[in-house]
């Protein structure tokens, strides 16, 4: 359920951001970012997006997405203006956007199965912490 959710809320925003045309004709930038790259910085964007939703204080949603963002691209060795500009030129071509979204949703979903077994590991270790407690404490 969570994945077709995901999937479609990908989907959408990039038709929102591509508009209603099949193809635009747009140049290709110099500084391109390969396909394979774009994929896992769009995957982690939406990562980001979803830890900075889960910000309570204000302070920390205003102060913690630029240093997130800056250090996610100098990560992957990119700018933001090459990001921007790639990021146009994949969403021009409506077909080769759902292609990149669908590839970036399955990172995605993948990567929230690996919090959620850390998770759950980490929940499991409390408790056997606490029950060792209870047990030493009797």
């Amino acid at each position: 359920m969570k994945k077709t959710v995901l999937y479609f809320l990908i989907v959408g925003i990039l038709f929102a951001v591509a508009g209603c045309h099949k193809k635009q004709v747009q140049e290709k930038p110099s500084d391109l970012i390969p396909k394979k790259v774009i994929v896992n910085v769009i995957a982690e964007c939406y990562l980001i997006e979803s830890y900075i939703q889960v910000l309570t204080d204000t302070f920390e949603r205003c102060h913690i997405p630029p240093f997130l963002y800056k250090e996610m691209f100098n990560r992957y060795g990119i700018t933001r203006p090459q990001f921007i500009s790639s990021i146009n030129y994949y969403l021009g071509d409506e077909d080769q956007a759902e292609k990149l979204l669908t590839e970036a949703s399955v990172i995605v979903a993948a990567k929230h199965k690996e919090y959620a077994k850390a998770d759950s590991a980490a929940l499991a270790e409390s408790l056997r912490i606490e029950v060792e407690k209870m047990q030493a404490s009797q």
